[in-house]
């Protein structure tokens, strides 16, 4: 299992005992059983974190030294060509989640980067941080309610007539 697929698992978990908590539904054996799940994919992200701490750092040392042998012209061009793959292709990809999330994951991908560059290169972007961060954020909102849903899928009902 991979870092960014666990810590989506917790977020998961977080938005599944959030809801239950909402609509009052208290089912003690349901609630612990997610919470024992929530601490072990929790081990499991500190056991990322412990065993890449090394590789992290020591990667951050090569790029730092490596960066500069990019050329600015050609971050550039990675990039625009990049927002513009995820603006030709997201609206055929409404009907499909498992795609619209891979279009997220991208903008959040592009973004991390996006934040790490020097100023001589971000100045050349030209992006729209704040639409961005915002449809980034909106379709993580909407992935986190479509998996809640699946998960709920069978007790859904029920939790909306408690409501």
């Amino acid at each position: 299992m991979k870092l960014f697929h666990v810590a989506g698992e917790i977020r998961q978990l977080d938005v599944n005992l959030k809801l239950l908590k909402k609509f009052n539904f208290i089912d003690p054996d349901a609630l612990a059983s997610q919470h024992k799940l929530r601490a072990g994919l929790l081990l499991k992200l500190l056991s990322f974190y412990k065993k890449h701490e090394k590789k992290i750092s020591k990667s951050n040392h090569k790029i730092a030294i490596d960066f500069a042998d990019i050329d600015n012209n050609f971050i550039v061009l990675k990039f625009k060509t990049q927002f513009s793959k995820i603006g030709n292709n997201s609206i055929h990809k409404f009907n499909n989640p498992d795609k619209l999330h891979k279009v997220r994951k991208r903008i959040k991908q592009l973004l991390y980067m996006y934040w790490i560059l020097p100023k001589s290169i971000t100045t050349n972007l030209k992006i729209n941080l704040n639409y961005l961060e915002n449809l980034q954020h909106i379709l993580g909102e909407w992935h986190d309610l479509f998996l809640t849903e699946n998960f709920l899928k069978d007790d859904l009902i029920t939790i909306m007539r408690l409501s």
